[in-house]
């Protein structure tokens, strides 16, 4: 035989005998894994089953991996436990839930949890300046915020943003009706005029300072007061700047993108059902009808209205002052909403404003944001707990907000 066949047979033999030992090596790596998983899986059960058998025995335990549950706002037991939960980050600045040192309780049972509920409201940097407020705390502000909020209630565009301004584009004048046209005749060309409102968004900031004694005091209903008082706060900033903004370096309000002067009285500062028949006339009917319309005064001026004379020996408040069926206060049908930065009529300046709420376009960002600081305040033995929000408005067309004014 030929040696370089001689050569080839055995390379050929080899090669095999060296892939048939690989295959063999493989296999045996296989069942060495298959048999890895098996004891694993194993493991992981044996694991479980002691885990659960610890937290059946102890619910505590539970709580030292997890935070409270968000719970439906308006729910009692879940409000005092999305409280409670607040109050001990109040105090400790600790994210974990205080049920885990056996304190926080709703009812006769534990608190129940589970994992990931504390989350920042909005995006927010935790590194200037401590922990974002946990997301059922917030849900509680707005439950007891929007009530008070006029942008929250008269049916303005709320919009989010994460930018620093919101551009709409708008019609700049009233369109043209179709035109009758002849037979071949040529199409009615009338160009349409746009604008555009450029909405800037602007920070607003509060800080509330808590005694070391007071945060420590569990009979005194520090969380009630605190979600109380950032509500407050939070829509007399809103409502504030929804009817008093002037558009320079602030959100613009009502009185300032409204039509002025709509109806000026003739009478000083006495404002006379005629005037207010008149003011309601001067919004345009599509705007009377719509379900954002309504009207903004101080609320001296509402009780102005009710004691007004008519020639039947009814006032005027009787025949065209009421509220409905869920307490809302109406003029000729229309809700009315009060605002004490609002000029009274002895200012003799804009005193009343009727319009379409809708046509104002609130926009904010990030929404409530809340942050704790123990040690800015801590030689004064206090706490700061420092919220911030940012928001801006502006009217859409002036033209849905007309104004009175009574005149010297």
């Amino acid at each position: 035989m030929d040696k370089e066949v001689i050569n080839e047979e055995l390379l050929n033999a080899a090669a095999t005998k060296a892939l048939e030992v690989f295959e063999a090596r493989q296999a045996e790596v296989a069942a060495k894994a298959a048999e890895a998983a098996v004891a694993h899986a194993a493991l992981k059960e044996e694991v479980r089953a002691e885990v659960k058998k610890e937290m059946e025995a102890e619910p505590n335990f539970k709580a030292m991996f997890t935070v409270p549950k968000l719970t439906k706002p308006g729910d009692a037991d879940g409000e005092d436990a999305q409280t409670k939960a607040f109050m001990h980050w109040c105090k400790t600045g600790d994210t974990r839930p205080a049920d885990h040192f056996g304190v926080q309780r709703v009812g006769d049972a534990p608190v129940e949890f589970t994992h990931g509920s504390y989350k920042a409201m909005q995006e927010g940097d935790a590194t200037e300046g401590g922990y974002l407020v946990p997301d059922d705390f917030h849900n509680k502000i707005i439950e007891r915020r929007d009530p008070m909020s006029i942008v929250r209630t008269s049916g303005c565009q709320i919009f989010q943003t994460s930018r620093d301004k919101i551009n709409f584009p708008i019609e700049n004048a009233a369109s043209a009706k179709f035109t009758l046209t002849a037979e071949e005749a040529a199409y009615n060309d009338t160009d349409r005029v746009l604008g555009e409102v450029a909405i800037s968004i602007y920070k607003f900031t509060r800080v509330t300072k808590v005694s070391e004694e007071l945060m420590a005091d569990q009979a005194a209903n520090l969380e009630s007061w605190l979600a109380g008082s950032f509500a407050r706060e939070s829509a007399m900033c809103e409502n504030y700047y929804l009817t008093m903004g002037t558009g320079s370096s602030q959100p613009e309000g009502i009185f300032a993108g409204g039509t002025s002067d709509a109806v000026t009285c003739t009478t000083g500062a006495a404002i006379s059902a005629a005037n207010v028949m008149s003011l309601y006339g001067a919004l345009k009917p599509e705007y009377r009808a719509s379900p954002a319309a309504g009207w903004a005064m101080h609320d001296a001026t509402s009780i102005l209205l009710r004691k007004l004379a008519s020639t039947s020996n009814w006032t005027f408040g009787d025949l065209y002052m009421t509220i409905d069926s869920e307490g809302q206060e109406k003029l000729i049908n229309k809700p009315y909403f009060t605002e004490a930065n609002i000029k009274q009529t002895s200012d003799f300046t804009d005193v009343m404003i009727f319009g379409d709420f809708w046509y104002y376009a609130f926009v904010e960002s990030q929404g409530l944001v809340v942050t704790r600081n123990p040690y800015i305040y801590e030689p004064n033995g206090q706490v700061g707990l420092f919220a911030r929000k940012r928001f801006g408005g502006a009217v859409l067309q002036a033209e849905a907000f007309q104004i009175m004014k009574t005149a010297e």
